[in-house]
């Protein structure tokens, strides 16, 4: 039992320290790859998911910028109600928070909800927001 919870402890410490150098300032920005202003945009918008070290959320990474600058963060649907990848995302049963900056956003999950239906409806729903013409 002491082993699981000292593997636990490394994993939060791990993931905390990730977040932390990525909202940094003074982290060099080359971590997210910008397109450069005369790129033609890529063919079709991918969207793809990877587990994170907290069992209820899960990361969701384009091909794309999803914010070109700074980062969102919703914890309630009335939060997110003035942006459109906050306001669909939230649509979605079982969202229970949203984090998003450059190319990934990050869902957390409500209680009892299964990942792999809510994978897919944000996997897709994303990809549907992210191929609307941005003006």
């Amino acid at each position: 039992m002491l082993g699981i919870r000292r593997r636990l402890v490394r994993q939060i410490r791990t993931f905390n320290r990730w977040w932390l150098d990525r909202l940094d300032p003074r982290a060099p920005q080359d971590a997210v790859p910008r397109a450069h202003p005369t790129a033609s945009p890529p063919a079709a918008v991918r969207v793809t998911s990877e587990d994170t070290p907290n069992p209820d959320a899960r990361k969701f990474v384009a091909n794309v910028p999803i914010v070109p600058t700074g980062s969102l963060s919703f914890s309630t649907q009335r939060a997110a109600a003035e942006h459109e990848v906050g306001r669909r995302l939230f649509e979605i049963a079982g969202v229970r928070s949203i984090f998003a900056t450059g190319n990934f956003l990050t869902v957390t999950r409500n209680p009892g909800a299964d990942w792999p239906s809510l994978s897919a409806a944000v996997e897709a729903e994303l990809s549907q927001i992210l191929e609307l013409p941005r003006g």
